[in-house]
């Protein structure tokens, strides 16, 4: 829809040039030059500015930027309300800086390969530009910046406009991609640049289908009637060393990730904060995975969710990662969902907690095996296992288990259930070995009433299990060395 959008609005304004049209040096020495009917050189000294009356490139053609090393930066502006349309190949040994505020669009075939992208319809300061100073990207322009094309840069992607479409390709080789939508956009450079983005505006959106490879990437969205962030079922974010991460946020908008998000050994942070009359929302559908040599770090921030993917942390040759899920709101989990952090040496943590108003309604599967077994968390104001299944297993020692609460309601980590509910199609297991191993630990809590209709095992030595409720029915199966029911 915004790509359909944005491109009807550049044929209304098209103009019949070719090629970059009317500069205006405005800092540092330029020497621009025209090889061929289809192609310009610019050679350009460090913190060069340029003024252009239109900046497109059509197909077959090429720009190329020549900078004294890739560390130089030259600025590009577009001074006419003629949007930027680039299906050739634009290529820069440095630092490649386009501003234009009526838009930006790289077409399906169009490449850009650069040491730094940054493509925005924020305008910048050129004197804090010239001075090397941080920038402050700034403006009221709702235009887009559509990606259908290949971008790719050494270092990083920056792109910044109110609303962002990637259909193509981003890599990035030794840096970050960074898609943030916005009205005020803070770059601050550096050897781990931060960007911050100022909450000021009422819509926005970032909508990736496309590919996205970078050491770390930042997706922000804070238009609070926009559609925030959405990856859509082809959508691949990769992270491509170990240890990376991955940021996804938006203030009081949603959250929807159909695609699929991958960071071996990585973290991956998914944040949807709510305002005073909007609540942040996700919807993960898609794969996240920071599966590695040891399981990474997940962890999902919202008023409410629907969960009906997977969220990997498994630890192949060491321990299992951890697995976060705070939801003050309500939180519904499909039977499709699969929450995993195995670990070759021991089982990781899975944590999925609401405070005591909040609804946990859940057919997934957890599982936190190892050698050693794992934890998991569960609870809510009230909680609902509806047919899931939860494993912390351990071949020589289980795992421990905690739902609607900790053992006598004692653990100031994990708030007490109100009411707690166990289908008879729920089975939890904390097993080992029955004969060499250790039992787990299992805790179903509820203050008032605990209705549990499930199958519940802690074999192996010492194994317990403890129900708790002062309005408890146990119609189901427990299993341990000790079952210890309580009202």
């Amino acid at each position: 829809m915004f790509k359909k959008l944005f491109l009807s609005s550049f044929l209304c304004v098209a103009t019949a040039y070719s090629l970059p049209q009317g500069a205006d040096v405005k800092n540092g020495s330029v020497d621009i030059q025209m090889p061929s009917e289809s192609s310009l050189k610019v050679t350009s000294s460090d913190k060069a500015v340029i003024s252009w009356d239109s900046f497109s490139i059509e197909a077959l053609e090429s720009v190329k930027f020549v900078q004294p090393s890739s560390k130089s930066a030259v600025l590009n502006t577009v001074s006419t309300n003629s949007p930027s349309e680039i299906y050739g190949s634009l290529t820069a040994n440095g630092k490649l800086y386009l501003i234009n505020e009526s838009g930006i669009l790289v077409g399906p075939d169009a490449v850009v390969n650069t040491a730094e992208f940054v493509a925005s319809t924020l305008p910048a300061s050129e004197a804090e530009f010239i001075e090397g100073m941080d920038l402050l990207f700034q403006g009221d322009s709702d235009a887009q910046i559509v990606n259908l094309g290949k971008i790719n840069a050494k270092n990083n992607i920056y792109i910044f406009a109110e609303r962002i479409e990637n259909e193509g390709e981003m890599r990035v080789s030794k840096g970050e991609v960074s898609l943030l939508s916005g009205h005020e956009i803070f770059l601050q450079d550096g050897k781990n640049p931060l960007l911050r983005i100022t909450p000021d505006f009422e819509s926005g959106s970032v909508e990736t289908s496309g590919v996205i490879e970078a050491l770390e990437v930042q997706i922000e969205s804070n238009g609070v009637h926009g559609l925030g962030i959405r990856q859509s079922p082809k959508g691949k974010i990769s992270i491509l060393k170990e240890g990376g991460k991955v940021l996804l946020k938006t203030r009081g908008s949603m959250i929807n990730n159909e695609g699929q998000i991958s960071a071996i050994s990585g973290d991956v942070t998914i944040v949807a904060d709510s305002t005073k009359n909007k609540a942040g929302a996700v919807c993960q559908i898609g794969t996240i995975d920071v599966s590695g040599p040891s399981g990474g770090r997940i962890e999902i921030n919202a008023a409410k969710c629907q969960q009906s993917g997977s969220l990997l942390a498994d630890g192949t040759d060491l321990s299992g990662g951890e697995i976060i899920v705070n939801i003050p709101g309500s939180f519904l989990e499909t039977g499709a969902a699969i929450l995993s952090a195995t670990g070759k040496d021991k089982g990781g943590a899975i944590s999925v907690c609401s405070d005591g108003s909040g609804n946990y309604h859940s057919s997934g599967s957890y599982d936190v095996s190892g050698n050693v077994g794992g934890n998991i968390k569960v609870t809510a104001g009230n909680v609902k296992l509806i047919g899931a299944d939860l494993k912390a297993n351990g071949a020589t020692q289980a795992g421990e288990i905690n739902i609607g609460g900790g053992y006598r309601g004692r653990d100031r980590t994990l708030p007490n259930a109100n009411s707690t509910f166990l289908s008879c199609f729920t089975k939890i297991e904390a097993n080992s070995d029955p004969i060499k191993g250790r039992g787990g630990k299992v805790i179903i809590r509820a203050n008032d009433k605990l209705e549990q209709f499930g199958t519940i095992e802690a074999l192996g030595h010492h194994g317990f299990i403890n129900l708790y409720g002062k309005d408890l029915f146990s119609g189901g199966s427990t299993t341990a060395s000790q079952v210890l029911q309580q009202r």
